[in-house]
């Protein structure tokens, strides 16, 4: 089973590109419509200018930094750190919400 709206993938660049163009022919056929506005692809900044290039008429939007993926941060060193102590300071003030509450509410 594939959930499409969740459906990632990596590699090289003229694979993704394959893969994209296979995507957008083969998928009305099972009613899946890839839609370039809603898809992102990391790249590194030095594939930037290629990324462009190959995927110029498909909407797919790029970034070098990184994006969230099923809640985890995928991309640079600096985006992923960033994107953990944001996720770590959340549950750290939602324990310290959790422990403030009555023990009688716990029962």
């Amino acid at each position: 089973m594939w959930y499409a709206d969740d459906a990632a993938g990596g590699g090289k660049l003229e694979s993704l590109q394959e893969w994209w163009n296979n995507l957008t022919k083969l998928g009305p056929k099972f009613s899946f419509y890839p839609n370039g506005k809603k898809s992102w692809l990391i790249v590194k900044p030095s594939h930037l200018e290629t990324a462009t290039h190959l995927f110029e008429s498909t909407n797919v939007n790029f970034t070098t930094e990184g994006k969230t993926y099923l809640g985890a941060p995928l991309g640079s060193h600096d985006f992923c750190q960033k994107i953990s102590k944001q996720k770590v300071s959340e549950w750290c003030d939602q324990l310290q919400n959790f422990r403030q509450w009555p023990q009688h509410n716990l029962k």
